[in-house]
């Protein structure tokens, strides 16, 4: 159903074709350079452990600067810096096996940040301008079953690539790259402007009434944090997981994601925002308190693909602002607010390394403790949201109705 509505869309060159196609371009190439980039870093580029964590906090900084893309947004419509954005990710990608220094890894990870994070940053605000509150929870369901469906397939590509034809890092990185470098340049000649029913307020944004919303950001941006850089090497460390075992599980994600995700955007519209997060926080707090004391490898395995379920229930959170915002402040919010989801990425991992090496337990009661913060802040998100009604009081949230 899914891959049909997606073809058609693509061929009618609609709305929603570009946002699927400028997304598959990242998610494939990203995809890539991700299952990659551990290998290429330690056996071609030679970085040893502290080179390495420069490198994530490195890929972490234009995430923590997109604030800046209301900017670019002055000189460049949001449809076209999408299609930069993905341009600028795939010559980042490119470019990365030609430069097997830890340096010359800085340089290309950077530049490849800059357009992932841009990217995303623009495509959390364009389906809000371009779909209405009702529709856009299933919209967006929809991309991210075609997201994970894509980045499935790059996981193969890369396994058939490396293990049965052997091809070498520079031709990889190069073949990923350019598969966003072409779809981005398609992108940007064949699609002729949309046309966004609200002009867009060019400047930083931040508004009282939002704080709600921030808040949960910023939350879920630290225990994500958790999640990608802890729960995998819990599987590692303490189970003795091997790259093979990692990797299926990586797909194994993708796999339930791609199927799955189609009904959480109903799951939103029939039981509303604040219900859905509520499950997935109270889901999370139970996740990151197992996590802290499995002994058994095979549950370690099974909350790992839990924990990535649930991930994918954050598109609630998106549908509440999209309710609650004024409809001219849409693309200057999602700078400020991708930057906020950042803040916690630019120091959580090396705090935390240091209290791993202490008790690795603390990491994930930490994130238990994360997801109980944020299910206290949902109750402030009244039954239905719009504008002028963004939050209500505890005391109202605990009646019984």
């Amino acid at each position: 159903m899914i891959l049909f509505e997606t073809v058609k869309a693509l061929k009618e060159k609609t709305p929603f074709g570009y946002l699927a196609l400028t997304m598959m371009a990242v998610a494939f190439s990203f995809t890539g350079w991700t299952i990659l980039s551990t290998n290429f870093a330690i056996n071609a580029a030679k970085m040893d452990g502290l080179e390495w964590g420069w490198a994530h906090s490195i890929r972490e900084i234009p995430g923590f600067l997109a604030f800046t893309t209301v900017y670019l947004l002055l000189v460049l419509s949001e449809q076209r810096l999408a299609a930069f954005s993905v341009f600028l990710l795939g010559v980042g990608i490119a470019l990365t096996g030609y430069f097997p220094t830890g340096s010359g890894f800085f340089i290309t990870t950077f530049v490849m940040s800059v357009g992932f994070h841009y990217y995303y940053t623009v495509f959390l605000s364009l389906p809000m301008q371009m779909f209405e509150a009702d529709d856009y929870p299933i919209i967006r369901s929809k991309l991210r079953s075609i997201d994970s469906a894509v980045a499935a397939i790059s996981f193969l590509l890369v396994l058939a690539f490396v293990y049965w034809l052997e091809v070498n890092f520079k031709i990889l990185f190069l073949l990923f790259g350019l598969a966003a470098i072409i779809i981005s340049l398609y992108c940007l000649f064949a699609y002729k402007p949309f046309k966004l029913k609200h002009a867009q307020q060019m400047k930083i944004i931040l508004r009282k009434r939002y704080c709600l919303y921030y808040l949960l950001q910023f939350l879920s941006g630290a225990r994500r944090q958790i999640f990608v850089v802890f729960a995998a090497l819990l599987l590692v460390e303490k189970f003795d997981y091997s790259v093979l075992e990692i990797a299926g599980l990586f797909f194994a994600n993708h796999l339930i994601t791609t199927i799955a995700a189609p009904y959480i955007g109903r799951f939103v519209l029939g039981f509303g925002e604040r219900f859905v997060l509520q499950i997935e926080y109270l889901g999370l707090i139970i996740v990151f308190t197992l996590y802290a004391f499995v002994d058994v490898s095979w549950l370690a395995a099974l909350l790992y693909i839990i924990d990535n379920i649930f991930f994918s229930l954050a598109i609630a959170l998106e549908s509440y602002f999209k309710r609650i915002a004024d409809k001219t402040e849409i693309a200057a919010s999602a700078g400020v607010v991708f930057t906020i989801n950042h803040i916690a990425a630019v120091f959580l991992p090396a705090l935390l390394g240091a209290v791993w090496l202490f008790d690795h337990s603390l990491v994930f009661y930490l994130g238990a403790g994360l997801a109980c913060l944020s299910f206290l802040a949902t109750c402030l998100i009244p039954r239905y949201p719009n504008q002028g009604n963004e939050t209500q009081s505890f005391s109202l949230a605990l009646k019984v109705k």
